[in-house]
């Protein structure tokens, strides 16, 4: 049995490809890992079996280039990485499955929700309302919507957010990791940080001080919570982890076990958590595999062994432990490719556009 695995927009994610590659092996099962990007110049491309250029999820043509790949080369799942391409895939993912595609990805109602971070915001207050749950916390969120003659972009700060205080953090409702998030000290760089943002898709949080977590969490078919390990966030950058560790935390276990029986989720997802002497902070979930998943995959939450189960139709075993105090130190890796060989590679197909 082969198994055909596709990876939409991977870019430089070459650990987790590695982890899959190395989980086929262990259980000697052929396997073809195959990555789409919107250019020729990601590393991924140049790492995994075949590549092809694929464009971005919001392109007109993204369900019909995707669908065309997946039956010519027989792909049995499609596995996404970025968040701009999580809605348009749910979208289209009867048409996909309905050729024999497997779609690695929870409902469009948990996309949309991951996708707003109102919603999500509204999402962990009625979580935090349940027994033993009071120690989830949200920023508060004050949106700028139609706030324009209110002074924002003035220098006056509108009342309904003066009360949170500065320091405050900036973001898009729809925000996709750190990409145009911003820490304002003042009222000058709010200002200038919604004008980034852009007026009706800003708003503010207070800043919250403290160790980042991240939490990785896989569900099965029915929605069960499988397995969840938890990461500290050490050292970032650009809102990609560097240097993580896998912690112990009975509180974000059992926080992740209650999230998950209120949104149905399928397959990989995580939330990030910032904790402090107030307890613990919700910033945002993602219904995908995290960057930084590699460590968790190394600590036993073994992410690329369940996908392959649910595609061989197998039991989902969770593992007997994760294994804590382990570190993750990233670095970059060179790939270097002759001019020549950027555009077109034996056995691949940059030159074919789907």
């Amino acid at each position: 049995m082969t198994l055909t695995l596709l990876f939409i927009q991977a870019r430089r994610r070459v650990g987790l490809l590695n982890a899959f590659r190395k989980e086929l092996q262990r259980r000697s099962i052929s396997g073809r890992l195959l990555t789409t990007d919107t250019n020729d110049l990601d590393p991924i491309s140049y790492v995994s079996d075949e590549a092809w250029q694929l464009p971005a999820g919001e392109h007109p043509q993204f369900s019909t280039r995707l669908l065309e790949l997946c039956r010519r080369e027989k792909v049995d799942c499609v596995v996404p990485w970025q968040d701009a391409d999580l809605l348009p895939l749910a979208q289209c993912r009867e048409l996909i499955e309905d050729a024999g595609t497997k779609v690695l990805l929870s409902p469009i109602e948990t996309i949309k929700i991951g996708n707003d971070k109102k919603i999500a915001s509204e999402l962990i207050k009625h979580a935090s309302s349940f027994a033993g749950m009071d120690q989830l916390h949200v920023p508060e969120i004050v949106e700028f919507v139609d706030l324009d003659k209110a002074g924002v972009l003035t220098g006056e700060l509108p009342n309904s957010q003066s009360a949170l205080g500065f320091p405050l953090m900036a973001k898009p409702l729809d925000g996709a990791g750190s990409v145009n998030c911003f820490r304002c000290d003042d009222q000058q760089e709010l200002s200038v940080a919604i004008k980034k943002i852009g007026l009706t898709k800003a708003f503010v949080q207070s800043f919250i001080d403290g160790p980042e977590f991240t939490v990785d969490c896989f569900a099965g078919a029915n929605g069960k919570l499988i397995s969840t390990c938890v990461r500290e966030r050490l050292k970032t950058r650009g809102g990609e982890v560097l240097t993580s560790k896998t912690v112990a935390d009975p509180f974000l276990l059992a926080a992740a076990e209650h999230l998950s029986s209120l949104v149905e989720f399928f397959g990989p997802f995580n939330f990030q958590v910032i904790k402090n002497d107030k307890g613990y902070w919700f910033t945002e979930f993602n219904p995908r595999l995290s960057g930084g998943a590699t460590l968790s995959i190394e600590a036993g939450w073994n992410a690329p062994g369940w996908i392959i189960d649910l595609l061989q139709g197998n039991e989902l075993i969770p593992p007997d432990q994760i294994q804590t105090g382990l570190h993750v130190l990233r670095y970059h890796e060179e790939v270097c490719i002759r001019e020549e060989d950027l555009l077109s590679r034996k056995g691949n197909a940059f030159n074919e556009q789907f």
